[in-house]
Parts: structure tokens; sequence; C-alpha cells
């Protein structure tokens, strides 16, 4: 039998305070399952000479400029702290 349902039942409202407090924020790899070409990224990412490029080829909207753009700030603070 179907069931007509109010807005009320909609919605329910979570309480923030029922959450318990996170210490610490482990940063989680932007892709997943995708270790040989994050490999290769790095690699590239970390030649000290100039004039190579990066190519990322695959499927529209599977986070290739999201993970290159991650990477590259990555590479970008490790550069910095060196």
């Amino acid at each position: 039998m179907i069931t007509k349902l109010n807005p009320d039942q909609l919605y329910k409202r979570c309480d923030p305070g029922s959450f318990s407090r996170i210490d610490t924020v482990v940063e989680l790899p932007m892709t997943i399952g995708q270790e040989k070409a994050l490999k290769s990224l790095d690699f590239g990412l970390s030649m000290d000479s100039k004039g190579f490029n990066i190519f990322a080829i695959g499927e529209s909207g599977t986070g290739k400029m999201s993970t290159v753009m991650y990477m590259l700030k990555k590479e970008g603070r490790r550069r910095k702290g060196a």
C-alpha cells in the first residue's frame, strides 16, 4: 500500500552535537584505484629539468584535472618546504 508523506516526514534534523570531535584530519588521496597513474604523475612532477609536460587522458568527468591540480599543489608545498 502506498502512503502519502507529509513534509515533516521527509526531513530529519541531525543534532551536530551528537558527533564526536575529530582531533586530527587525515589527508585522503584524490584518486582511488589508479596507483600506476599516480606514480607516473608523481614522477613527472618531480622532474627538476624544464621542458617536460604532463599529459592526462581519460573519460570526461573522471577527475583528471582535479587530480593533477591536487598533485601540483602538493608538489609545490613540498618544494617550498625544501
